[in-house]
């Protein structure tokens, strides 16, 4: 049965392991539960195979030890479909109140936003591709293109999720000027706008260049791929703190003008609504912060990485 489960580099591993393990070849719960045994077969392999042939070994010993076939590649397309509609409910509606008879104009809070809005489509449509070639499965059940493909479409969204959030921290900062521009909070407000740019901008480049040449950052598993990465999960951890950090920024930037104005009860409300949905980004950001621990010591990318696509859909 091994002969047909597993390729030649990953059989030379068997036979050389499994006669000082205390199993037999033929006695497949011993091969199954053996913990020292299959962690000295991970080395072997790793070492001694390509990473499809890795892959494939990976598969033989699920599919001979009968373990589950986990399958969440519904989670990213329901979770950017759903919230994209939310979104975009939300959108029309405040784009609404912009329409003659409603007492104001298009500024550039609506612009910024509608910016946002366009550029949340392409991962929203990334996230039905990401699921079609297997993002929620284990890697090891995948052909090593889906794998790549997995890789690439995560790093296009990527680059989409940085610019963004982007335009949605400038659109709140902007309401907030439209709202503050007659006092002391304008300074502070285009300090912010600028801090979000350039924390925009850093983290773009740092992940459009994470790899070099910058196709490595999907081809890396193919033996024959050379090239280098950066420290990708230092990376990230980075660009979460600096994200927390400018929401924290964004909400505490008015609440001392709010206390102290007597504004129409419009304007108040208009403020609270965007507090509410910066307070609800601030925690999906800090619930993200999670997923990057499994994100960094990850081996099963496709199965693990499905949390942290949700919860930065969510983030946006």
């Amino acid at each position: 049965m091994a002969q047909k489960l597993y390729p030649e580099c990953a059989l030379v591993c068997l036979t050389k392991l499994v006669p000082t393990s205390g199993c037999q070849l033929t006695d497949t719960a011993c091969l199954c539960t053996n913990e020292e045994l299959n962690a000295n077969l991970s080395v072997c392999v790793l070492q001694g195979c390509n990473y499809e042939d890795a892959l494939k070994t990976k598969n033989g010993s699920a599919t001979m030890c009968g373990l589950p076939v986990r399958d969440d590649t519904m989670k990213p397309p329901l979770v950017a479909g759903v919230g994209f509609g939310l979104a975009l409910i939300v959108y029309i509606l405040r784009m609404c109140s912009a329409l003659p008879g409603c007492n104001r104009e298009l500024s550039w809070d609506d612009w910024t936003i509608t910016a946002c809005v366009l550029l949340t489509i392409p991962p929203t449509v990334f996230a039905f591709t990401l699921s079609a070639n297997g993002l929620g499965k284990d890697i090891w059940t995948l052909p090593l293109k889906n794998v790549e493909n997995v890789l690439f479409f995560y790093f296009l969204g990527e680059l989409f999720y940085f610019l963004a959030q982007a335009m949605n921290k400038v659109s709140i900062l902007l309401f907030l000027h439209r709202i503050f521009q007659h006092n002391s909070l304008g300074k502070a407000i285009w300090v912010t706008i600028g801090l979000t740019l350039a924390y925009a901008a850093a983290f773009f480049f740092a992940t459009l260049f994470q790899c070099w040449p910058i196709n490595h950052a999907w081809l890396q598993l193919e033996s024959d791929h050379l090239g280098r990465c950066n420290n990708i999960h230092l990376q990230g951890w980075l660009s979460a703190a600096f994200n927390i950090v400018l929401d924290i920024v964004i909400l505490a930037l008015p609440l001392h003008q709010l206390y102290q104005l007597q504004m129409p009860l419009k304007k108040k409300l208009m403020v609270m609504v965007v507090f509410s949905m910066g307070i609800f980004v601030t925690l999906a950001s800090v619930i993200r912060l999670r997923t990057l621990v499994v994100f960094a010591n990850s081996t099963n990318i496709t199965y693990d990485y499905v949390d942290a696509a949700y919860w930065s859909t969510i983030e946006l």
